[in-house]
């Protein structure tokens, strides 16, 4: 059986076609896809915003979708805005939604402008639980590398600590015999092994207490390289061994 052949009517009606199929598309789509303002609207959005958050399609774009943003996410958001207002494109941009049972959903972001009819076409995916599985990752290779250089800083701690033990004897002993000159080098001993450890504890310390959070900018990331530049560092200290490193942001 032969198809019917194509009339020239519907030869000349291609975008109407298509139209319908990336209608299909947009309302198949798990990954949240839609159209927004530069006033700070959703325009149109697809049935998955619903899903995932519980709002109507109806109130989520009655009001400015800053609404919806953890208050944290506002400021960096409005940033985001302000570039595709000048013609950039995002792309893996994160926040945080609210939805209506009150739990938060992290939203991975891609957004294109349309600076002639004033638009933002976007679609965003739900990476919460891939974030959660990250920071659970983390926070256990933290914990390992805690464990593994605690003993370590144990052996590390334990030189300065019989410096101070050898030289409280010597200076005991300096104090009866009157040697001022051999009293100051055996106190200035002491005071460099006090500052050693109170070192590697305070770079411990630093470490054990760093938050695990998501590799949301370059300041993070920095920060956390340099923590452990200076683990690093008073571990190598005793061999007389110095690290630098340049680490563009």
């Amino acid at each position: 059986m032969k198809a019917a052949p194509i009339s020239p009517d519907e030869q000349k009606r291609p975008d109407a076609l298509r139209h319908d199929q990336l209608a299909q598309f947009f309302s198949i789509s798990v990954d949240l896809l839609g159209t927004a303002d530069f006033k700070g609207y959703f325009k149109t959005i697809n049935p998955a915003f619903e899903k995932l958050l519980g709002y109507s399609l109806a109130e989520l774009t009655e009001i400015p979708f800053t609404s919806f943003i953890h208050p944290e996410d506002i400021g960096r958001t409005q940033d985001e805005m302000k570039k595709l207002e000048a013609g950039a494109v995002t792309l893996h941009f994160l926040n945080r939604y609210k939805a209506k049972d009150g739990r938060y959903f992290t939203l991975d972001w891609a957004a294109k402008p349309d600076l002639e009819d004033q638009l933002i076409y976007f679609s965003a995916r739900n990476v919460t639980d891939q974030l959660r599985k990250y920071q659970e990752i983390v926070e256990m290779a933290r914990f390992s590398t805690i464990g593994q250089m605690a003993a370590g800083m144990a052996h590390e701690i334990n030189n300065p600590l019989t410096i101070i033990s050898l030289s409280t004897v010597a200076i005991r002993a300096a104090l009866e015999g009157g040697n001022q000159a051999k009293l100051e080098r055996l106190l200035e001993k002491q005071n460099h092994a006090v500052d050693r450890i109170k070192a590697i504890t305070q770079a411990m310390e630093k470490f054990a207490s760093k938050g695990v959070a998501p590799p949301s900018d370059g300041a993070a990331v920095l920060d956390s390289w340099k923590t452990a530049q200076e683990l690093i560092q008073v571990e190598l200290g005793r061999q007389n061994i110095q690290i630098e490193a340049d680490v563009s942001t």
